[in-house]
């Protein structure tokens, strides 16, 4: 990437490639203004890396209202000589969710990640169904290319509380064999297989609940203790919640980890979310049903309720899927209404 080395050398670390420096010469900006990228948004400015190294932007009025593009950790953005946000250059990929409340508004939690990592402990937070609802949410990153690539890491390897193993095999059964880490910032176990993973001018980004342990892996990541933690409490071996904003980070010769706040519950964007992939097992066998409109419950004829009769097919994977392709639709209905 002869150009991008050129004139932006410094952003080569935190992503600026080749592929960006032609979006770039599209978008056709004044001379005077740059590119930079989006490390954290605070209430009234953003944090943002710049060739020339850190500062704060503002963002132009035109961008604050609604319907246009809102800048979001990740972002590629060009600044004006004045230092505020005069546009957001395409998105590659996003983690995208339905905002909270009542509002069907959907909130961006992190852009131009070419890794999701869905973090969860091995104690009382370790379940499939959720990883599984993550996954989805993850496997729908894709804007104007592929999604983002996902591995599932297993946080506090070291309580002893499950066979690590049996736990790979059967989320990597379950999930159509997804990369799987064990990791301990106690032991270190796990952490050189992590950074592999994330090479120079790659962006990764944790996604998970609050209290499984993923400020102590991005603190073991860049070797400082930027994040601050808490001791896991002694009921349930589960870490406080101390990340109250998203930050990026720069990983000592490797690439950008994003560390987010614990998500209580990720409710997927609206009704083209697409489970095909994550779930298609389920949806092989629901090729065989008797009846195309079969609702896998009491239908005469019905592959799934067949295979789970025989123990080929997990009760609480179709139940899972069940309640992921409802609430899909349901997005779906809600906007055709509208």
């Amino acid at each position: 990437m002869p150009d991008a080395d050129k004139k932006f050398a410094s952003l080569c670390a935190w992503g600026w490639t080749e592929d960006w420096v032609q979006v770039w010469k599209t978008l056709s900006p004044a001379p005077t203004h740059i590119p930079a990228r989006v490390l954290a948004e605070q209430r009234d400015y953003l944090d943002v890396i710049t060739n020339d190294g850190p500062q704060r932007a503002e963002i132009k009025g035109r961008l604050r209202k609604h319907g246009a593009v809102q800048p979001t950790i990740g972002d590629w953005i060009v600044l004006d000589d004045s230092g505020q946000v005069d546009d957001v250059l395409p998105r590659r990929t996003c983690l995208r969710r339905k905002a909270a409340g009542e509002t069907q508004d959907i909130q961006i939690l992190a852009s131009n990640i070419d890794w999701i990592f869905i973090t969860t402990s091995l104690n009382k937070d370790f379940n499939p169904r959720r990883i599984e609802r993550f996954l989805v949410a993850a496997r729908d990153s894709g804007v104007n290319g592929p999604p983002s690539k996902v591995a599932l890491i297993f946080t506090k390897s070291d309580l002893g509380l499950f066979d690590i193993d049996a736990a790979k095999t059967e989320l990597q059964d379950r999930l159509n064999d997804i990369t799987v880490i064990a990791t301990s910032t106690r032991t270190g176990a796990g952490l050189t297989d992590l950074r592999k993973l994330i090479k120079i001018g790659q962006t990764a980004v944790f996604l998970g609940t609050s209290g499984v342990g993923k400020s102590s892996l991005v603190n073991a990541l860049i070797q400082h203790d930027t994040q601050v933690v808490s001791e896991s409490r002694s009921d349930d071996d589960k870490g406080r919640h101390t990340t109250t904003g998203r930050s990026s980070f720069l990983i000592p010769g490797g690439g950008v980890i994003i560390d987010s706040p614990g998500i209580r519950e990720l409710q997927l964007a609206d009704g083209t979310v697409k489970i095909e992939e994550e779930f298609s097992d389920i949806e092989d066998l629901a090729l065989n049903c008797k009846f195309t409109n079969c609702r896998h419950e009491t239908e005469k004829g019905c592959a799934i309720q067949a295979a789970l009769k025989v123990g080929s097919l997990d009760s609480d994977r179709i139940e899972s899927y069940k309640k992921l392709k409802s609430e899909i639709e349901a997005k779906a209905s809600r906007v055709k209404k509208h």
